[in-house]
């Protein structure tokens, strides 16, 4: 593939509890919205690093070319929302992002033995209800290096040119631990705010905006610089529990050019303190 077009956005996605599968809202109708441009901006393949697929080993990634993927049972959801829809996962690609991330010195293993979950499932089905484009899903590395994650983006960037549509999928406001789960458990109501946000979940989400946006406008940071320092912010630990959410916001923010900018195109919370913004990063 040779493309001579305008480069493909790139899309960092706070997936959310597995309940944002099945309930419409804001967020799920700018998903609908991204799909719509990517197809009329002919898109030849999806790439997706997301959260909950990570693997134990040196400057390691995972590629997955299991076609079809199996998928895991999602919690709170029914099964007939999602278990008919075909995950397009292609070998062809996958191998492609392989070679590529190998000739960058990453240590690739192709997977055809690994099984989807809701982190990837949720914008794909939303994005592309018809018919899923070729896609190919790369796991997180346990030791949580936020440099390397960004390698992998600035290693792949390059296929944006080629209308290749790199997603990130984590979380921008994520810490299991500190969520109020009885509007899940006991109500199945997943945007019950009976109370706001906590401060601190507040606080992360603007630091957050600045990194992706405020910041690269300004021309103080860039949004690689941006967020790969926010993990040494005071809140981060508040707004992420474990590392392995934010791994894809340092995959995408090294995929983004030095002055790109970002932009939030939608927002919902949920269980009172899980913050899913949404960000486009450059345009169609």
């Amino acid at each position: 593939m040779d493309y001579n077009n305008k480069d493909f956005p790139i899309l960092f996605v706070s997936h959310g509890s597995t309940m944002m599968l099945g309930e419409e809202s804001v967020v799920s109708r700018d998903w609908e919205e991204q799909g719509r441009n990517a197809e009329r901006n002919g898109v030849q393949g999806v790439i997706i690093l997301g959260a909950h697929w990570e693997k134990t080993g040196q400057n390691l990634v995972h590629v997955s070319i299991k076609e079809p993927p199996g998928m895991n049972p999602i919690s709170w959801v029914a099964k007939e929302k999602y278990e008919n829809y075909r995950i397009n996962c292609s070998k062809d690609l996958g191998t492609t992002v392989g070679n590529i991330l190998t000739n960058g010195g990453i240590n690739v293993v192709l997977d055809d033995t690994d099984d989807w979950i809701h982190d990837s499932l949720i914008p794909l089905k939303w994005m592309f209800p018809k018919k899923c484009p070729p896609v190919t899903l790369l796991s997180i590395n346990s030791k949580y290096d936020a440099a390397f994650h960004a390698k992998i983006g600035k290693l792949l960037s390059h296929l944006r040119s080629q209308k290749i549509l790199l997603i990130g999928t984590g979380g921008a406001v994520h810490n299991l631990y500190r969520n109020y789960w009885p509007q899940i458990v006991i109500h199945r109501n997943n945007f019950a705010q009976e109370v706001p946000p906590d401060q601190w979940a507040l606080d992360f989400r603007d630091y957050f905006y600045d990194a992706i946006h405020t910041n690269p406008c300004t021309g103080k940071a860039s949004i690689r610089e941006g967020v790969l320092r926010l993990m040494h912010n005071p809140r981060f630990r508040d707004a992420h529990g474990t590392d392995d959410h934010y791994m894809s916001a340092c995959f995408v923010a090294g995929a983004s050019k030095e002055r790109e900018v970002g932009y939030l195109t939608s927002e919902v919370w949920e269980l009172q303190n899980m913050g899913n913004s949404q960000y486009i990063i450059g345009s169609w």
